[in-house]
């Protein structure tokens, strides 16, 4: 009876998925992607102050201008994934043909460095200047948080509240 209930026991274990956390990431990449959009909009409209009368303007030109980069990103992948499929093989690889890589590169980054200054400008009758300049430090900003959460420093912002109370009582000497 010990034995039936030992292998009955035995056999439940090993029937569960244990991969079904892995599967759902990968099933899931396109809810992922909407929910990091989804973030972005939401600290966008946060940081910026956008009225309803901006927001229904900006939006719409925030999510063409979203889909220019993403075609920009596309091509740069794609000469990155050419990079590696001349270094994989035994072939040498040319300096004309390092140039070429180097120059393509270079315009694609300049391509997409230019669409994000036009774009801000074009902002211009939406937006107002101190919008603007926020929009322009947005990407840096929303990058940096990201990064100090995936540190553990999500309350740095308490932290630098707290430097600041104690630099102020010791400038009153009380420290």
């Amino acid at each position: 009876m010990k034995y039936i209930i030992f292998a009955n026991i035995l056999t439940v274990l090993l029937a569960q998925r244990y991969d079904r956390y892995q599967e759902d990431y990968r099933f899931n990449q396109g809810e992922r992607t909407k929910r990091v959009e989804n973030m972005v909009i939401w600290r966008l409209s946060e940081d910026l102050n956008l009225t309803t009368q901006q927001a229904e303007k900006f939006f719409p030109r925030f999510r063409d201008h979203r889909k220019e980069m993403d075609k920009i990103k596309d091509e740069e992948r794609k000469v990155y994934e050419g990079i590696l499929e001349k270094s994989g093989m035994d072939d040498k690889v040319t300096s004309s043909d390092a140039k070429s890589i180097i120059s393509t590169i270079s315009k694609l980054q300049i391509k997409r460095i230019d669409l994000q200054a036009n774009f801000i400008t074009e902002m211009d009758g939406i937006l107002d200047p101190g919008q603007m300049v926020k929009l322009a430090a947005f990407k840096h900003r929303l990058a940096s948080d990201m990064r100090s959460e995936m540190q553990g420093k999500k309350d740095r912002g308490k932290r630098k509240k707290n430097r600041k109370r104690m630099k102020k009582w010791s400038d009153r000497g009380r420290f």
